[in-house]
This record gives structure tokens, sequence and C-alpha cells, in this order.
């Protein structure tokens, strides 16, 4: 399963933590679409699962990053989010 992790303001937040209630509502929302399109994903040779960084001062702006253990892993994510 996809390890989803967002960085508002600079600082590592679990969902739960978000205080302002749109916030929060719209960050459950990408990550309950995020793991909807990508599902239960591993790497059949590594067995790692992919990592997703959603980094932003506001959730209207937020840049993401995907990392994982190799390019097949990364290449098979990637199209599954698109």
């Amino acid at each position: 399963m996809i390890e989803i992790v967002f960085v508002l303001r600079g600082v590592e937040v679990a969902l739960d933590e978000v205080e302002d209630v749109r916030e929060r509502s719209a960050l459950k929302q990408i990550e309950r679409s995020i793991r909807d399109r990508v599902g239960e994903l591993s790497c059949p040779e590594h067995g790692a699962n992919p990592r997703l960084t959603a980094t932003g001062s506001r959730v209207d702006s937020l840049e993401f990053e995907l990392s994982g253990c190799c390019e097949d892993l990364m290449r098979r994510t990637t199209a599954s989010l698109e």
C-alpha cells in the first residue's frame, strides 16, 4: 500500500492533527483518491511500497513527489495515478 506523507508549511502533519476542518477534509479527499487509484501496489521484486510526499504552504498548492525502490515500481505507480 502506498505511503502518503503531507508536509504543510514545512512541517510533516498527520491528517488528524490538521486543525483547519476544510484543510483536513481536502487532504483526506486527496489521500482517498490516491489510495483508490494505487490500491495495494507494491514491488514484486523488492516487496517495497511506493511513497508519495505532498508538500506546500496551502492545500490548494501542493507539489507531489513520488519515490520507490526501483524504476519498475515508479513506472507502475505513475501509470496508476494518471
